[in-house]
């Protein structure tokens, strides 16, 4: 069942889902990564996760297919092309272009990078599987002896490396396609959010860390895999 809940204000185009689920008494756990977990944890999570590619096609029920899309696009291909926001939707709009601006060459050469790796995968379905999607150490617990994963809102069908690409696992390509993923989804979806109209709160303060960060991992990429576009001097 859905119901909508509450004004989500004058400027906001979308609302908010929120999933509902039984109380489950245990032991949660907080996000960090991996290789900072202790090994024996890693080992039981990353268990869970290949307990779970191996669950047979009959029992997937319904969840979608893996789309390699990347939200907000549109806005981010904007930006690259030389497009500004109108200044008046906040302090960050114009500031915000002019520093993805700057990183212009890396970012359009890592998204044509990005695509050609997602059409390789596009073309490896017999290797999709069931996979969760955000398998951090946030989205574990622990309840009556075991390890759990929880939060199921980003399940789908696709590449094994959607989960195991944070455990440094699986085929290198398509390791990179989502560390690729996760760097420029955040960069674009930061980028629209100061084209929206927005202040200068901590909630815009913080997303500009993030959106300087992204462009940084991104730099950072663009170096590790020997790009000659990258935007550093």
């Amino acid at each position: 069942m859905l119901a909508e809940l509450g004004n989500h204000g004058e400027h906001s185009e979308h609302g908010f889902a929120v999933s509902v689920y039984r109380r489950l008494d245990g032991e949660s756990f907080e996000w960090q990564r991996w290789e900072q977990t202790d090994t024996e944890l890693t080992a039981e999570a990353l268990a869970v996760v290949t307990e779970l590619h191996s669950v047979p096609e009959s029992a997937w029920g319904s969840p979608e297919t893996e789309t390699f899309t990347i939200p907000k696009r549109a806005g981010l291909d904007a930006a690259l092309a030389g497009k500004r926001p109108d200044p008046a939707m906040g302090p960050y709009a114009d500031r915000a272009a002019e520093l993805v601006s700057q990183h212009a060459p890396t970012v359009s050469a890592l998204l044509d990078h990005y695509d050609r790796l997602a059409q390789t995968a596009r073309g490896q379905r017999d290797r999709f599987v069931l996979t969760h999607g955000e398998p951090h150490l946030g989205n574990y617990m622990r309840a009556d002896g075991r390890l759990l994963l929880i939060d199921w809102d980003s399940a789908l069908i696709g590449p094994p490396e959607r989960d195991l690409w944070n455990f440094g696992l699986g085929d290198p390509r398509f390791g990179e396609l989502y560390q690729l993923r996760w760097d420029l989804s955040e960069t674009a979806a930061d980028l629209a959010r100061f084209a929206a109209r927005h202040t200068d709160g901590d909630n815009e303060r913080a997303t500009w860390t993030t959106l300087v960060d992204s462009l940084a991992a991104l730099e950072t990429t663009a170096a590790n895999i020997g790009a000659p576009w990258t935007s550093r001097h």
